[in-house]
């Protein structure tokens, strides 16, 4: 405690040259003796710290205040009225723990109470995803640990954390890049890697609006908002209108609502130029294109016409009419493979163009 040092009485005699009217205990000091007296004291030292004020944090799902902690820097403006005071009391010792700068907020100030109050009400919003047919709350308690107060001492919300939330609901219920398990119509259930079919959350968007249902301080129930293809709200994700394309038995199946309504031959890629495995869906249906490419067997371009092209993926690949196969036979690929997509009989083609529409997924294994 900086007390009682040798040179507090010379710093009452130097007050004691001026005068006093003790009558009507008016006491008057020279102002600018006063600040020089201030400024000769040692009182800056590396070893002090600054005050720090009580603040709100968050504490097993709720808000508490924590104390303010002291510092031991001073505050010339109050060491002036400490040392006027003591004069004034005849007293001849001062403690500087009385002129130490005071925190901005203490642990009783009402303004922290208020605060507590507000990200209270706001951690206890209830948030609750519809996602595949089941009901996520978002759990109080993390909610609690995503608020804060900014800069301007306004509540204010974590988006990463949030964010780090929703990657969770993503892992357990997005299907895009994904291994399925699929019933097959000759061989039962087989696993299919992912291809470009498939949802996930939209991360970016959705840890915002997250955010933003907090903040707001009301109840919410929603859908998340979803990016990519195959999000049903019943949980099914090819569903049971598909095209199966077995390359193993090079037969193609089309299922509508679980009803199978056709099927064909077909030929797949070449041993060179294979056809891709994985689950895709028709972004597009054509009538009377052109097909162009490069053929690295024979090491020529190519323009090939076909009636019906309905394209799956993003590098070329799709279904299409191959009226220039001589057969269909199941290992007509070996040697008269295609460039990867599946060629079928004109016929069929017909019947499935007819009967396929935009966005129906398709599943090479």
């Amino acid at each position: 405690r900086d007390c009682r040092s040798e040179r507090a009485n010379c710093y009452m005699a130097f007050f004691n040259k001026y005068e006093v009217e003790t009558s009507e205990v008016n006491v008057q000091f020279d102002e600018d003796a006063l600040a020089k007296l201030v400024e000769t004291l040692t009182l800056s030292k590396p070893d002090r710290v600054a005050p720090m004020s009580a603040n709100v944090q968050s504490k097993d799902g709720a808000f508490v205040i924590e104390p303010e902690v002291p510092g031991t820097i001073i505050d010339t403006e109050r060491l002036k009225e400490q040392l006027v005071q003591t004069v004034l009391s005849s007293e001849d010792t001062l403690t500087l723990e009385d002129a130490y700068v005071l925190p901005a907020l203490t642990a009783e100030s009402n303004e922290l109470k208020q605060v507590v109050e507000k990200l209270q009400s706001l951690a206890d919003v209830t948030i609750t995803y519809t996602l595949m047919g089941d009901e996520i709350v978002v759990p109080k308690e993390q909610i609690a640990t995503w608020l804060s107060l900014d800069n301007n001492g306004e509540p204010t919300v974590s988006v990463e954390a949030a964010k780090a939330y929703l990657q969770t609901l993503h892992d357990k219920y997005a299907t895009y890049e994904k291994t399925r398990t699929f019933k097959s119509t000759n061989r039962g259930e087989v696993q299919v890697p992912p291809g470009e079919y498939g949802w996930s959350l939209a991360m970016e968007a959705e840890s915002q609006n997250l955010a933003g249902y907090i903040l707001a301080g009301e109840d919410v129930k929603t859908t998340p908002e979803i990016l990519g293809s195959g999000y049903h709200e019943d949980g099914t994700d090819i569903g049971n209108t598909y095209v199966e394309v077995d390359l193993q038995s090079q037969i193609m199946y089309f299922y509508k609502n679980g009803e199978r309504l056709m099927e064909t031959p077909i030929v797949s890629g070449h041993t060179t130029t294979p056809t891709p495995v994985g689950v895709f869906y028709a972004w597009n249906k054509e009538e009377d294109a052109e097909l162009v490419g490069y053929n690295p067997r024979r090491g020529n371009e190519y323009a090939q016409p076909v009636n019906y092209w309905i394209p799956v993926d993003w590098t070329g690949v799709g279904i299409h009419d191959a009226g220039w196969q001589s057969s269909f036979a199941s290992d007509q690929w070996v040697n008269n493979g295609s460039n990867g997509c599946i060629n079928t009989p004109p016929g069929a083609m017909e019947k499935l163009f007819s009967l396929m529409e935009v966005g129906t997924p398709v599943v090479f294994f």
